[in-house]
């Protein structure tokens, strides 16, 4: 809402997106990999607009922000081989 109540700042915009495919997976309404690709789909999305749209910064962290919550989230299994390695 407050993205379009002001529809020049890029903030909240970009939180509440995150925010949003955060509360999906929190509420089991998407699964993990769905929510895990959606989040790299979005931090793409993110980094390439800050070429053309003058947000100093915010895009790029919350791109970065996505991209690093898609790639934890990406894969589910219980066996610790088949993780994705926190290093």
């Amino acid at each position: 809402m407050m993205e379009l109540w002001n529809p020049g700042a890029i903030l909240p915009g970009v939180v509440g997106a995150i925010s949003m495919l955060l509360a999906f997976f929190a509420l089991q309404v998407l699964p993990v990999n769905s929510v895990g690709l959606l989040l790299l789909l979005l931090g793409i999305i993110l980094l390439l607009l800050e070429v053309k749209v003058t947000s100093y910064g915010a895009l790029t962290i919350g791109g970065v922000v996505a991209l690093t919550f898609g790639s934890i989230f990406l894969f589910e299994s219980r066996q610790t081989f088949y993780r994705v390695s926190w290093s």
